[in-house]
């Protein structure tokens, strides 16, 4: 059946068609193994891909507008330009992935591991790394020396956590 996905998720229109109709309705694609999926391009606005493993997928481009992506796993995967607007990345792993010239305005990063990420050109907004009052205001994004931020983009005390996390999707 993977094999299958993948072969289906290669267009921008085979299973994720980019209809006015379907850009409302919410596709569920929660627990699959779409590493290395190809999304290029796709309309994903309100996909659900919770606990999915999409390591190497490429997102280049693509429209994941509300999507939801919680404790999802994309190490090294590519989003260049992708539309992440309103998304949910909580507990997801983006180790090694790039978000270049990316929208991550009000997307939920708390608690996801960033370590070598590549944010250069990014669009950040104040909610991007949200500080979360239910957990005691003991939120934060880890990352490493080899994240690297956008021009202007400084991690704060508190919100971020240098090394100190290890979530991984098994």
């Amino acid at each position: 059946m993977k094999d299958h996905l993948r072969s289906g998720l290669s267009g921008t229109t085979a299973c994720v068609p980019s209809s006015p109709a379907n850009r409302k309705a919410v596709k569920v694609l929660d627990g699959l193994d779409l590493s290395g999926a190809n999304f290029n391009g796709a309309v994903l606005t309100n996909t659900s891909f919770r606990l999915t493993k999409l390591d190497g997928a490429i997102f280049i481009g693509a429209d994941l507008r509300n999507a939801d992506l919680t404790a999802a796993r994309a190490d090294k995967a590519e989003f260049l330009g992708a539309n992440l607007d309103g998304a949910t990345l909580h507990t997801a792993s983006l180790d090694g992935a790039s978000l270049r010239n990316a929208d991550l305005r009000n997307t939920d990063l708390s608690y996801t591991s960033v370590r070598g990420t590549l944010f250069y050109g990014s669009k950040f907004s104040k909610h991007t790394f949200s500080v979360d009052p239910k957990m005691g205001g003991q939120d934060f994004v880890c990352y490493d020396e080899n994240t690297q931020w956008p021009d202007g983009a400084i991690p704060s005390e508190g919100l971020f956590a240098k090394d100190q996390y290890d979530r991984k999707l098994e």
